[in-house]
């Protein structure tokens, strides 16, 4: 699998197009969530990869992180989010209530007791505007 990354600006681009078009941001979530996994399934077949961390911020972007562990939990792959305190977004909140219904184990903070075979950042997205804290 070839390694892709994309500007800041392209995404924000179809974002503005997935909008126009009247869809929600929540399916957005949904939809790259779910194409994400897709593609981290496989990788982790090849690699052996069976025990993820997702690590999730306070925005969207910590949403992704939400379905993404829960569509890998689906997958049978073992999972745990690492997430700091819910932020305001209702979109948010019902990825990690989807995640919570799927008995991702959740824990809040990142202090980390054991190892795992892969990291998921989930904490900042593309649209980060303010300083970096603690977290």
């Amino acid at each position: 699998m070839q390694a892709v990354v994309y500007h800041s600006q392209d995404i924000q681009a179809w974002e503005q197009r997935w909008f126009a078009a009247q869809n929600s941001s929540l399916g957005l979530m949904q939809q790259a969530a779910w194409s994400i996994t897709q593609q981290l399934i496989v990788l982790f077949q090849n690699q052996d990869i069976k025990n993820i961390a997702v690590w999730c911020g306070q925005g969207n972007n910590a949403g992704d992180g939400y379905f993404i562990a829960s569509y890998l939990k689906e997958a049978g792959l073992y999972v745990e989010i690492f997430a700091a305190e819910l932020g305001e977004s209702a979109d948010l909140h019902h990825a990690a209530h989807f995640a919570k219904a799927n008995h991702v184990q959740i824990h809040q903070g990142f202090e980390v007791h054991r190892t795992f075979d892969c990291h998921i950042d989930a904490l900042f997205g593309i649209g980060l505007n303010r300083e970096l804290n603690d977290y």
